[in-house]
């Protein structure tokens, strides 16, 4: 309709950056990354203020180059979501590096149900398409306010096979699904306010956790692949590692749960911070008492 006529110039213009040269989106990324590192304070201090929280033993510095390496690895792929959205398979294929896939295909695990377990990252949409190009895949999304953007980006993510999930979808469709044999693609460590969430630490922090990991892993007798994404600036390539298997036990209590979910996402970040989506408002559900940190 015309009145979307600014989103559609938007998805004409990514369609163009699509078959643009790699070296020149790289090029523009880069340049989008020293604008926003000047432009974009307020959400500066929401990563600068996560790192402190969750790195307090770090350096200002520290915290500044984690700072400016994850700004220009988001930059960076935003302009890369763009042959996501345009391009073939084959491109896909070509530009992620799958790790750990052995542990995926192990005997052991032949007629299993498959969680994966992710924290969020810049990455996380071409490593979840790519997880896709394996077998088929659900995962859980938010609906967009712009119908025209929610189409484009709905569209990207089924391209290729995938099945989401609105986050107010019944758990029951979700976990039949998942017995059906498709992967779930899970990322949990948003916060999501007070509703069905309880506290649970992480990186030694009070957060609002979704205690359903265990509870999940019990009714569509799963086990739990963790997993992480990222995006190297210099090479221009994607990763997806691929952990061991793990048996997640179901927690006696949702604080346990929760416990669990985030002690299992926190070595996924330690593995490499900037790689993380630090401009989450993740701590911004506070316990009863405790004031605002944003």
């Amino acid at each position: 309709m015309p009145r979307h006529w600014r989103q559609w110039s938007v998805l004409g213009a990514m369609w163009l950056l699509a078959w643009t040269p790699s070296r020149a989106r790289a090029w523009l990324g880069d340049a989008l990354a020293r604008v926003w590192a000047h432009a974009d304070q307020k959400r500066r201090r929401i990563i600068l203020t996560n790192l402190r929280l969750c790195y307090p033993n770090l350096t200002d510095t520290e915290r500044c180059d984690i700072l400016r390496t994850h700004t220009r690895i988001a930059c960076r792929v935003l302009i890369e979501t763009a042959p996501l959205m345009f391009r073939s398979r084959d491109h896909l294929l070509d530009r992620v590096d799958v790790h750990g896939l052995d542990y995926v295909t192990h005997p052991s695990l032949a007629g299993r149900n498959l969680i994966f377990l992710s924290p969020h990252s810049p990455a996380l949409e071409h490593c979840g398409m790519r997880l896709c190009l394996e077998h088929p895949l659900l995962t859980m999304v938010r609906t967009h306010n712009q119908p025209l953007a929610d189409w484009a980006v709905s569209r990207m993510r089924t391209r290729f096979g995938a099945l989401i999930f609105r986050h107010d979808a019944s758990l029951l469709s979700l976990v039949r699904a998942v017995k059906r044999g498709l992967w779930f693609y899970y990322l949990p460590d948003e916060d999501h306010g007070n509703e069905r969430a309880v506290f649970a630490p992480f990186f030694g922090v009070a957060k609002a956790t979704i205690p359903m990991l265990g509870r999940l892993a019990r009714a569509t007798d799963a086990v739990v692949i963790p997993m992480r994404c990222a995006f190297d600036p210099d090479t221009n390539r994607f990763s997806l590692v691929l952990e061991r298997a793990i048996h997640v036990p179901d927690g006696s209590t949702p604080e346990e749960d929760a416990r669990i979910t985030n002690a299992l996402i926190e070595p996924l970040v330690d593995a490499a911070p900037e790689q993380y989506l630090w401009t989450h408002k993740m701590f911004r559900t506070r316990p009863p008492g405790e004031a605002p940190v944003y």
